[in-house]
């Protein structure tokens, strides 16, 4: 089992786009908030998820939020 990666391996961005699907927001609305395409989110998430080492956003959402992240 691999110990928990810290935040500090999350850019700032990723940061804020963990805390925007935290809120509940989806792809499209996260890309209209941040000015961004929603492909550019799409990466950023694909990223996240493997940085945490989840399956999905909603389990990068929760464990952030358990490792005190966002």
């Amino acid at each position: 089992m691999n110990p928990p990666r810290l935040h500090e391996e999350l850019s700032l961005r990723e940061i804020e786009i963990l805390k925007w699907i935290a809120d509940g927001k989806n792809g499209e609305i996260i890309a209209q908030l941040l000015g961004i395409t929603e492909r550019t989110v799409t990466y950023h998430v694909v990223n996240i998820i493997q940085k945490m080492d989840v399956t999905n956003r909603t389990a990068a959402a929760v464990k952030a939020v358990l490792l005190g992240i966002i």
